[in-house]
């Protein structure tokens, strides 16, 4: 999202990518994650523009993390992009993230396990430890 490019148009150059491209296209740093959180701030972006862009990120190896960041910036995407499991993106948590200067760690472990459910369906089970140690399972059918 640097540049003010759109979110639909950053998603529709990303897609022109293989989903399982062996080469890292750019690495996200911390401090992509503090700018994509102050333009929220300052109105640049919504909400849902935050949740999609972390939702066409967060799935890609081809997106690298800033070393040292690595498991912060996965969870930051995982919380962005699932505001059904981590809790909607407020003005608040993203001054309280800001401050910080970098991803806050709120979600300790990332589980996704495929399964098969009835009649063969295909499924992803998203299991999340968060903080509090509360364990949330999401699923979500793959056809």
């Amino acid at each position: 999202m640097q540049g003010g490019t759109p979110v639909p148009a950053a998603i529709a150059a990303l897609a022109r990518f293989p989903w399982d491209n062996d080469a890292e296209l750019v690495t996200l740093t911390g401090a992509d994650a503090v700018r994509t959180l102050q333009d929220y701030l300052a109105g640049k972006r919504g909400a849902l523009d935050v949740q999609q862009w972390a939702d066409a990120l967060e799935g890609r190896d081809a997106i690298g993390r800033e070393p040292g960041l690595e498991d912060e910036l996965t969870e930051f995407l995982c919380e962005m992009a699932t505001p059904e499991v981590a809790g909607s993106l407020t003005l608040e948590v993203a001054k309280r993230r800001v401050q910080l200067k970098r991803p806050q760690r709120t979600v300790a472990r990332t589980i996704c396990i495929f399964e098969t459910g009835r009649a063969g369906t295909a499924m992803a089970v998203w299991s999340f430890k968060t903080s509090r140690q509360r364990t949330v399972r999401v699923v979500d059918n793959l056809g």
